[in-house]
């Protein structure tokens, strides 16, 4: 039968498109996972020089309270030497007294020296992390593009093949046929055709009922049926 050979050539047009549409999907697809990639790359980066910043700002400060803390130790080593000269006991008391309120600044700053020698060990700790991440990371994106590259261009070959088969295809479909198919495939994701489940009489892309009369026809296969729920145009096994 004529009708139902259309059909079947329908059938190899709806399964090149399908194909087409997924390498097409593809294509815009791995350029995204190429720029997420990209993406961790930039924050591994901006990542380290915070990192690099911190330990620095640490390091900075670390040093300010050593300083501070040798300068108290130099006061303090003056003030002993003017122990050993003074010559009553209110000025001894007097420098007692000095010394000790040095003595107690210096073991404060001593333990915030000790506080940020940790604080420095672990932003360091950071920092070797930081530059794992951006190692690990920019390997990564490395072999995905790579990768994706080499899959885009194998997506091409195969998109140009299937352009061929398609061109090959139309020349075998009625305009009239293929018009109608074009425009319903247009608004439903791209399929334009179901088969229809002769056993239970459903409609294998909406699964809803077909009526016996549409059935009837189906089986005659001398005209377009189109499904009633999702309106695809209808085939049968018998039509391939």
């Amino acid at each position: 039968m004529l009708f139902a050979n259309q059909m079947k050539i329908l059938t190899e047009l709806q399964d090149v498109d399908r194909r087409i549409d997924a390498y097409r999907e593809k294509q815009e697809k791995l350029p995204a996972q190429l720029a997420a990639a990209e993406s961790r790359v930039a924050a591994a980066e901006k990542g380290l020089e915070e990192a690099k910043e911190r330990l620095k700002e640490g390091e900075a400060h670390g040093k300010k309270l050593e300083l501070e803390v040798d300068g108290m130790r130099s006061e303090v080593d003056k003030l002993n030497q003017q122990l050993l000269q003074v010559k009553t006991n209110k000025e001894y008391q007097g420098l007692q007294k000095e010394i000790e309120t040095h003595n107690k600044k210096i073991f404060s700053h001593e333990d915030d020296v000790l506080e940020c020698m940790e604080t420095i060990e672990d932003l360091q700790a950071q920092l070797a992390e930081a530059s794992k991440e951006l190692k690990d990371s920019s390997k990564d994106l490395e072999d995905q593009r790579d990768e994706i590259q080499k899959e885009l261009k194998q997506v091409e070959v195969a998109v140009s093949e299937d352009e061929v088969r398609r061109k090959e295809i139309l020349e075998r479909v009625d305009p009239q046929l293929l018009a109608k198919y074009e425009r319903v495939r247009a608004g439903k994701g791209g399929i334009g055709i179901a088969k229809a489940n002769m056993k239970d009489s459903t409609c294998t892309m909406c699964h809803m009922d077909i009526r016996p009369q549409l059935l009837t026809e189906l089986k005659q296969g001398d005209k377009i049926v189109i499904c009633e729920s999702c309106q695809r145009l209808l085939y049968t096994d018998d039509m391939l």
